[in-house]
């Protein structure tokens, strides 16, 4: 038994797929395929110390449902869900239980940026202006590497975004904040912006001829055999998704601590208004998987990688910990790149380790708890384990 599914198994599963989204079927994709080519072959030797670490990490935080996915030179070694994807009818938290994936989104989107530039179609040095002419704030100065390392000067999140309507294309979702002052010259600071990847997002959309919703589908869940890996569509049923939640106190203890802190469910929000930098979801295997196809060269050339991973600089020459899409961070002299994500309904993160050949993929549906600290947890484990 392998963990991968053979050669001709995986071209007949990417046709499959590719007749499942243009026909909008609604079949879970991963039901037709035997699960177990989708799990780690054979016990990891680290199992049950991932185990432990996992279990007390939800029960502190109380966590409804979490998912795990681990692993080593190229092959998934552990793959576990924890609690439920759906408290209130007790439906277990598993490996295919599909998870809202929040900025680890932006990840993605340097991935497909960064394919379209392999392709000829994009030009990361180039002035915004030239995919989007009529972009009326800062387009002759703002370059797609600015939108990609949060220095573009496009404003964050303000009270009031979004609306409630579903968008289609990128480039209608910059409506909002468009005509909003940048907040200084690009290049000048850092400044995290999700809606810099909605105008990404747009950009990418005039490169393509297409949305980027369906960017995505094309190039990373279709062409890469990753099917959970995609857009969030909550109009289209998938059992397996899991339920949001959001926490609440009914009353303040002591020295106004929430001993009563618990979880209900929450109404999905839209977030088709930001894809880009926040709209994807996935399960956790798959999002390993996305990892391991970075580190071996099937997603992108490794030169590509590297410029994704390398720290920005600023206009005076100060280096940021942020690449193209990617946190550059160590641990014990150990480079790291790695992603985390928040939104209603979400907690996620994803290292990666390029020199140990390891990869963390942690998704879960709160927002109660840092999963960054469970990922140096359980990166600890691991490396010294390797030594």
């Amino acid at each position: 038994m392998t963990n991968q599914l053979p050669m001709r198994s995986r071209k007949t599963f990417q046709h499959f797929l590719s007749l499942l989204i243009l026909l909008g079927s609604t079949v879970n994709p991963l039901q037709v395929f035997s699960e177990e080519a989708l799990k780690p072959a054979t016990k990891w030797t680290l199992s049950d110390s991932a185990d432990e670490l996992i279990k007390a990490h939800r029960n502190k935080f109380r966590i409804p449902g979490i998912s795990v996915a681990i692993a080593q030179r190229g092959k998934l070694v552990y793959s576990q869900g924890f609690g439920y994807r759906d408290q209130e009818r007790q439906l277990a938290a598993t490996p295919e239980t599909r998870y809202r994936l929040a900025s680890i989104s932006k990840s993605v989107t340097s991935v497909v940026a960064m394919t379209l530039v392999e392709r000829g179609d994009l030009n990361l040095d180039q002035k915004l202006h030239h995919y989007l002419p009529k972009y009326p704030r800062g387009g002759k100065e703002i370059k797609l590497t600015h939108l990609l390392s949060h220095q573009s000067g496009i404003r964050h999140y303000k009270p009031g975004d979004p609306d409630s309507r579903k968008y289609v294309f990128c480039r209608d979702a910059m409506t909002f904040f468009q005509n909003d002052p940048l907040k200084f010259q690009p290049g000048k600071q850092f400044l995290y912006s999700t809606h810099a990847y909605t105008v990404l997002g747009a950009a990418l959309e005039s490169a393509a001829k297409k949305s980027f919703r369906q960017l995505v589908l094309d190039e990373i869940t279709t062409k890469h055999n990753l099917p959970t890996l995609r857009p969030e569509d909550r109009s289209q049923a998938d059992p397996e998704r899991a339920t949001l939640y959001k926490n609440i106190a009914p009353q303040n203890g002591p020295n106004d601590t929430k001993p009563n802190i618990k979880n209900v469910p929450a109404e999905p929000d839209n977030i088709s208004w930001k894809c880009p930098g926040g709209g994807l979801e996935s399960t956790a295997p798959d999002l390993c998987r996305f990892g391991i196809k970075l580190l071996d060269g099937s997603l992108l050339q490794k030169t590509s990688t590297k410029q994704l991973w390398t720290p920005r600089k600023l206009n005076n020459g100060k280096v940021t910990s942020y690449g193209l899409g990617w946190r550059i961070d160590s641990t014990n002299n150990h480079r790291y790149v790695a992603h985390s994500g928040s939104q209603l309904g979400a907690r996620s993160y994803l290292r990666i380790y390029p020199e140990q050949g390891i990869v963390l993929a942690i998704l879960s549906n709160c927002r109660s708890h840092q999963p960054q600290d469970l990922g140096e947890s359980l990166s600890q484990i691991i490396l010294k384990k390797q030594r």
